[in-house]
């Protein structure tokens, strides 16, 4: 199942990047005076502080934690460093003016690295996360400032950094047992 995941999100980048124009034009001409004050909201840095926060604050134990820390800066500092080796610039016509690059977005690998740990803590609540992280990553392309592929691969960035980071927790996490029993 998560191999599919995978396998749909490549198939998906490599379509968006031939399509990134014409998707960029649809949201133009899709764009709505009452909803583009809420969708410039949600894109605020600062709301996604306060989702992350909110996370935090569900999370309550400390490994989980530090964890969800790690998995967020890591994957924030790992879209920087690519952000300064593609140096793709933002689309035109943006509503928002940006100063850093495109692609990847920094939103959508953040929200979506959230995804994996939130999940398999509250798995009630995973299409809200969901939910969540598809909002806020909508929003950047709504304003105009990310490629679809920028969000596509951001999202895949995120997912894949938070699964990297859960497994090898689990991983040592049995290790620790293991030397604790003997």
């Amino acid at each position: 199942m998560k191999e599919n995941i995978w396998i749909f999100g490549l198939l998906l980048l490599i379509v968006a990047f031939f399509f990134d124009g014409e998707i960029l034009k649809f949201m133009y001409i899709i764009r709505l005076d009452f909803l583009i004050n809420f969708i410039n909201f949600i894109s605020y840095f600062w709301v996604v502080v306060f989702i992350l926060v909110m996370y935090i604050i569900l999370l309550k134990d400390e490994k989980k934690i530090m964890l969800f820390g790690l998995i967020v800066v890591s994957t924030y500092i790992l879209t920087i460093l690519i952000k300064m080796m593609v140096m793709r610039e933002r689309p035109e016509n943006a509503l928002v003016l940006e100063p850093d690059y495109s692609f990847p977005s920094s939103h959508a690998a953040v929200m979506f690295s959230t995804i994996a740990l939130m999940n398999k803590e509250f798995p009630k609540l995973k299409w809200g996360f969901l939910g969540i992280a598809l909002l806020v990553t909508f929003s950047r392309v709504y304003l105009g400032v990310h490629y679809t592929s920028d969000l596509i691969f951001g999202a895949l960035l995120g997912y894949g950094v938070s699964r990297i980071f859960m497994y090898k927790n689990a991983i040592f996490n049995k290790i620790k047992v293991f030397l604790s029993v003997k």
